[in-house]
């Protein structure tokens, strides 16, 4: 993601704590154009109190890249992962 300029497909992959808020949709209320580049949302339950979330991507790498950087940001956030490529 080091070319910010052209669209990009991919996943994020967030491992976060059951007790804060879904993070995507915390991000997604305070910047609207980011449900736009998100297409997709799964998530997987885990001992017991943490969650991984893969959320399908496809838009503005700079659009994509920034909301990666909003989602590491938020509390309750363990780790995140993106893979983006240009197709």
């Amino acid at each position: 993601m080091q070319n910010e300029s052209g669209v990009g497909v991919g996943v994020i992959i967030v491992l976060r704590y059951l007790n804060r808020p879904s993070v995507v949709e915390e991000v997604s209320a305070g910047q609207p154009k980011f449900k736009g580049i998100i297409t997709s949302i799964h998530q997987r339950y885990f001992e017991g109190n943490k969650m991984l979330e893969i959320i399908e991507v496809e838009g503005m790498i700079g659009e994509i890249k920034q909301l990666t950087q909003e989602i590491m940001a938020k509390k309750g956030v363990k780790q995140v992962k993106a893979s983006i490529i240009a197709p």
